[in-house]
């Protein structure tokens, strides 16, 4: 492959502002579910930087100050998701926005609570308990939001 081709991959500047905005409203969402619907609903708020705390811990022997967890945690909601969500829709074009938001949902969902959250000792999902449909929730309006402000990025014609 030629250097040309290989730059082609590489996302237009506008595609990626619309991803990092995507990813700032889907985070914004998934906040609004954890901070306002959580304690609504279940009388909870999952807490993303307290599990980025507990896997530096674990994985490294880290622990990290509550600014830099959040400083990760928002990373990874404005660049890190919606980079998968652009590989989604480079994967599967016919999923459209939305099923792609919603893949990219479900994916972080699982990632966070059936990955994550067992490496540092809770269990799978969090067995399925109100936090974890909480999160599922979350996770979902976060990729839903990702997806309405990403829009048609990765379609072709």
């Amino acid at each position: 492959m030629n250097a040309a081709a290989s730059l082609s991959v590489i996302p237009a500047p506008e595609t990626l502002g619309r991803l990092a905005i995507g990813g700032a409203a889907g985070t914004a969402a998934w906040e609004f579910t954890a901070r306002v619907i959580g304690p609504i609903t279940i009388g909870e708020t999952p807490s993303p930087q307290d599990l980025i705390g507990a896997l530096a811990g674990t994985l490294f022997g880290l622990e990290l100050p509550g600014m830099v967890t959040l400083l990760v945690h928002l990373a990874t909601g404005i660049v890190a998701y919606p980079i998968l969500y652009l590989l989604i829709r480079a994967m599967a074009p016919g999923a459209g926005a939305l099923g792609a938001g919603a893949v990219v949902g479900v994916a972080t969902w699982v990632l966070a609570l059936g990955i994550f959250a067992p490496i540092v000792g809770a269990p799978f999902l969090l067995d399925l308990a109100p936090l974890s449909w909480l999160s599922l929730v979350g996770h979902l309006a976060y990729g839903v939001a990702l997806a309405l402000v990403a829009g048609r990025i990765g379609e072709r014609g």
